[in-house]
């Protein structure tokens, strides 16, 4: 509920701000008295000021939502980023947030090249994203204990499929260059000494 009010509030003061110069226009045609302010902006600045301990934004900036709304974003994701206690949180949290860590859900779903995720796959996918369980918590094959989220499966060197999986993305970036004509070579074999 706090993100859409600070949402709301940011909208409110940048429409306002970016429609100023009409209203004061409209006010001077209808009553003949300039500079008239509206209350309920001087109130809503103050409240946002004061809630992201700050000065509201000035200029031609101000007239837009994103100006005000990024001051919003970055102190409600310091707060939500310190009240998590479990580094796994804020691990999840800070890998969800960083740049580019959506794209995937851009990719075309075209399955020659492996790229359609079956429904099994986006519950798990999501169910990462959000730090949900996902399964129930076992024993794994390689001894290591499994707990509802399923984190372990990420890590786990007998993992089902892994090395083929890695293979398959080499083959796929390689022919992909090569169909843009740009030379490239497939990593050797047994260049680490140790094997995934």
């Amino acid at each position: 509920m706090r993100r859409v009010s600070s949402l709301a509030s940011t909208a409110f003061l940048a429409s306002a701000t970016a429609t100023d110069a009409l209203q004061q226009q409209l006010l001077l045609f209808r009553s003949s008295i300039a500079g008239t302010t509206d209350a309920s902006v001087s109130m809503v600045r103050d409240v946002w000021s004061t809630a992201y301990a700050t000065d509201c934004p000035t200029g031609p900036a101000a007239t837009k939502q994103s100006t005000w709304h990024r001051v919003a974003t970055v102190s409600e994701r310091q707060a939500v980023t310190s009240s998590l206690s479990d580094a796994t949180d804020k691990a999840r949290l800070l890998s969800v947030t960083s740049p580019h860590s959506s794209d995937w859900l851009h990719a075309l779903p075209l399955s020659g090249c492996s790229l359609r995720l079956d429904d099994r796959a986006i519950h798990i996918a999501v169910g990462l994203r959000l730090g949900a369980n996902i399964c129930e918590p076992h024993q794994c094959l390689c001894g290591a204990s499994v707990d509802a989220r399923g984190l372990h499966s990420l890590s786990c060197r007998g993992g089902n499929g892994r090395s083929a999986r890695h293979h398959n993305m080499n083959d796929l970036v390689w022919r992909a260059m090569a169909k843009a004509d740009i030379p490239a070579l497939k990593e050797p074999s047994s260049l680490l000494r140790t094997v995934f």
